[in-house]
């Protein structure tokens, strides 16, 4: 075999005609070159031979298209990412695949007699409109590819007339399609996919959607997909008598195939949901195996899949090949007699699935060995079944685990969790934790194994915390009168200690001062349900305030009369942590008449140590916070949730300027915030303004703030200028930002997660758009945002162990002056780019990854590539073992 390769030459602008002497090629790849133009004699000579020709990401601008018809052998012609603005009439031809795709392209003159064509690409150009007759004499097609163009806001009538009985694919998304007309799409078969999501369509016109449809539902799998589409199903659909076979057509597989069994779509969690509650185990089978599910299904992971049994009596054993080929994100297994289940019932989503809940059952054992397989698995909840013993785990992805409700009388020492946030064993006959047990749990958050049998004594060395994140430790109710000092040794970061001592009056001083100072702030010891007072020796105390800081579950009361702040009401968890919530007022003025006609909030919150928290949710009536709302009253905390509140008067919020710590206002109608007043607030940590409806944002300034979210709003746009120095975590996806300001990132030196998913950064991420420097940096996602290029020096400043998330966009490649800087950083440490979910053309644009010395190294750090176009990274591996062996620019194979 005869090969040419020209790739990243940037001083040849033209073939001309003779270069190649009288050398034929079967193939010829040419990438990343300044190419604009070809001589004709320089195809010509190898028209006898020459198979596969491919010019891609260069300068293009023209193409001898008039010499195709006396290239007899040509099968494959990719010409994607240059400049061609027109495409010519191309003859009767005999190649199979034509890739035209992200070129300048407006116009495709006609006609195109093209008999034998398998594959036509002509997406990512700016074509307004789709000549008839186009794609009717091809008759062999199976794809073919006009996403991301400008076909809106209507699809004409005869645009698209197929009569290939071998179609199987049609990619029309991302078109700005609000309409189609009767007869847009027609000629489809009963394996035909049509992809229109990501478009405007809001109906589902009869005239347009029923014969396709019709034409579709001939078949066991074809599809229509309308994702992200404003869609409303019009009443022909829902009156129809097929209603229940069309929309099986939309999403799910024929109902009747997999009876028992159910599926069906749930948009508000955007979960195709397998329902098997009323099968049993055979069913189940054949729900699975004798069914042919969509293979979009099953490969595109955006499409979130879920398998369900709940209230099952039939069901003790999962076997292997349960789920046939079909893999789950979330699986959730409840009230059922399920007993065992076949380790590869898990191992076949080991990939995929994120969530696994089997409780409430009869599961006397658990494949726990397969954990480390499973990859993405960040919530395992086995409580309520029948376990009895826990082997030493290991999980990476782990962060939610729940054993309560068992009979686990013993846990195995050795377990390699790290990054486990969350640990419940409630409720189980442990009398002893092993040695180690947390010891490598360096992110966990909450430790619960209340109603154990840890007691009399915690033994010295049971829990030894190494985790700074470390908010919750609860062992109450475990038959323990009180725990010594070198069982909780240090490191010691427990926020929340919950401890039933019956009696503390032999040593008062010296427990209280053990829980509270050993931990450091804002540690605390809660012991509810215990008959303590508020003893003298309490009150006399010079420690007093700060001991009613750290002490929960005392009795004594600091709430007002409640008919003095009616229809507010007042809470207290101790003597020094109050919550007013005000829920169930109907105005503002009735909140202003709680807060300022008493002295009640002035006397027992004069010290700033003590706690004053305000809460209002689910309120419709209060529209606005006015100026002096609150009175004298400064709060450490406000929750406002699923309100009306449309407008807040900056001195709502600086009343309490030396005070606030957390400010959320989530799921209302703000249509505007006093952002200016920020930078008087000397304590505010955490600000979430999400799920409202603001539009802008102005340039934000803080010295304390750590936590911004502003997701899930109508912002447009962010204005320059941002200085938030200490901020760790800034969302603001789900907003229709179009581009970030200059320098918006720059000065966030502790940023260790920034989120903009969601949001409408495509189809360019454009040069400087995130310069990081944090050396914290741990999360990017930029996931759905229709990105299909991210420009070089785009994203910069990563970290070694930076984790960036570009699942869900546009992207056709991973071009090397963009991604290599990236991963040359990413692959000293455990950073990864993922980069699931994008139609990736594993073509010769990818070889640069492929051909370095470090590939290995480097595909580790880009997970979940997959091949849009039926190609596979081998090709390219192929072409790394002829580089390092015959280092030529072309070679010859017998």
């Amino acid at each position: 075999m005869m090969q040419f390769f020209l790739r990243g030459t940037q001083g040849m602008k033209n073939l001309p005609e003779g270069i190649f002497g009288n050398v034929t090629f079967q193939e010829m790849f040419i990438s990343d070159t300044s190419l604009e133009t070809v001589d004709p004699s320089a195809l010509l000579s190898s028209k006898d031979r020459l198979q596969r020709l491919t010019i891609t990401n260069s300068r293009l601008k023209e193409f001898p298209f008039h010499v195709l018809p006396q290239m007899s052998l040509l099968r494959a012609l990719n010409l994607a990412s240059n400049a061609l603005k027109s495409v010519t009439p191309l003859g009767n031809l005999s190649r199979q695949n034509l890739s035209l795709w992200s070129n300048g392209t407006n116009a495709l003159q006609l006609s195109w007699p093209t008999s034998d064509l398998e594959s036509l690409d002509i997406s990512n150009n700016p074509i307004s409109k789709l000549s008839p007759g186009l794609v009717e004499g091809m008759r062999l097609l199976t794809s073919f590819d006009a996403s991301h163009c400008n076909l809106g806001p209507i699809l004409r009538s005869g645009s698209l007339t197929f009569h290939s009985e071998m179609l199987s694919a049609v990619y029309l998304h991302q078109n700005n399609l609000t309409r189609l007309e009767t007869g847009s799409i027609a000629g489809l078969q009963g394996s035909t996919m049509v992809y229109l999501s990501e478009n405007n369509i809001t109906d589902l016109t009869e005239g347009a959607f029923r014969p396709m449809l019709e034409e579709i539902s001939q078949g066991e799998s074809g599809r229509i997909i309308l994702w992200q589409n404003p869609i409303q199903c019009d009443s022909w659909l829902g009156s129809s008598q097929n209603f229940t076979a069309f929309l099986a057509r939309l999403l799910c597989p024929d109902a009747g195939k997999i009876s028992p069994c159910t599926c069906y779509f749930y948009q508000f969690t955007g979960e195709l949901t397998v329902d098997c509650s009323q099968a049993n185990s055979s069913e189940i089978f054949s729900a699975f195996n004798n069914v042919s599910w969509s293979p979009a299904l099953l490969t595109n992971y955006n499409i979130r899949m879920k398998f369900s049994m709940t209230g099952n009596d039939e069901v003790q054993e999962l076997k292997k090949g349960a789920f046939g080929n079909v893999t789950f994100n979330n699986i959730l297994i409840e009230s059922t007699i399920l007993a065992t289940m076949d380790p590869s019932t898990l191992l076949q989503s080991k990939n995929r699935l994120e969530t696994l809940s089997i409780k409430d059952s009869l599961l006397a054992a658990f494949p726990f060995h397969i954990l480390p397989q499973m990859v993405r698995l960040g919530a395992l909840d086995l409580s309520s079944n029948s376990l009895k013993t826990v082997p030493a785990l290991a999980s990476q992805s782990l962060q939610i685990l729940s054993l309560l409700n068992n009979n686990i009388s013993s846990l195995k020492p050795g377990w390699s969790v790290s990054n486990l946030n969350g640990l419940e064993i409630d409720n189980n006959p442990i009398s002893k934790l092993p040695s180690g047990l947390v010891g490598g749990m360096s992110k966990l958050k909450t430790f619960s194994a209340s109603n154990c049998n840890l007691g009399p004594t915690l033994s010295n060395g049971s829990l030894t915390f190494r985790s700074e994140t470390l908010a919750a430790k609860q062992y109450h109710g475990t038959d323990g009168r009180i725990v010594p000092a070198h069982a909780r040794r240090p490191p010691f970061r427990v926020k929340r200690a919950n401890l039933p001592f019956w009696s503390v009056a032999s040593s008062p001083r010296k427990a209280l001062a053990l829980a509270i100072f050993t931990g450091g702030f804002p540690s605390r010891l809660s012991i509810p349900e215990n008959p303590i007072q508020c003893d003298d020796w309490l009150l006399r105390s010079q420690e007093f305030v700060e001991y009613l800081q750290r002490l929960e579950g005392l009795t004594c009361r600091i709430c007002p009369n409640p008919d003095e702040i009616s229809p507010c009401t007042c809470s207290s968890d101790s003597s020094s942590d109050m919550t007013v919530d005000c829920s169930q007022a109907r105005s503002s003025e009735e909140i202003s008449s709680a807060f300022g006609q008493f002295f009640w909030l002035e006397n027992r919150f004069a010290s700033d140590t003590v706690q004053l928290r305000f809460r209002m949710e689910n309120n419709d009536a209060v529209e606005d916070l006015p100026e002096g709302v609150f009175g004298n009253a400064s709060f450490s905390s406000m929750h406002i949730w699923n309100s009306a509140v449309v407008k807040v008067d900056p001195a709502a919020i600086r009343s309490s300027k030396d005070r606030l710590e957390e400010l959320a206002m989530a799921g209302g109608r703000l249509e505007e915030f006093p952002f200016g007043v920020l930078r008087e607030m000397k304590k505010l940590v955490k600000l979430q303004i999400s799920s409202n409806a603001l539009a802008a944002v102005p340039a934000l300034e803080s010295r304390s703030l750590l936590l911004l979210d502003l997701s899930n709003n109508q912002i447009g746009s962010l204005e320059p200028g941002w200085s938030l120095p200490l901020l760790v975590n800034l969302d603001i996806g789900g907003n229709p930002i179009s581009n970030f300001p200059s320098g918006l990132v720059d000065g966030m030196a502790n940023l260790n997660s920034f989120t903009a998913s969601g949001c409408n950064l495509g189809p360019i991420l454009p040069q400087g758009s995130l310069a990081f420097n944090s050396k914290s940096l741990e999360e990017v996602y930029l996931g759905f945002n229709r990105i299909d290029r991210v420009e070089p020096g785009a994203i910069t400043g990563l970290g070694p162990d930076t984790t960036v998330f570009l699942y869900g966009n546009s992207m056709r490649k991973l071009t090397e002056d963009t991604f290599r800087p990236m991963l040359d950083t990413l692959q000293l440490g455990d950073g990864r780019i993922l980069v699931d979910g994008n139609p990736m053309k594993c073509d010769a644009s990818m070889a640069w990854l492929v051909l370095d010395p470090n590939f290995i190294q480097l595909k580790q750090s880009v997970a979940y590539i997959s091949c849009a176009d039926g190609s596979s990274l081998l090709e390219l591996l192929i072409l790394r073992l002829l580089h390092l062996v015959l280092p030529f620019r072309w070679v010859q194979l017998e």
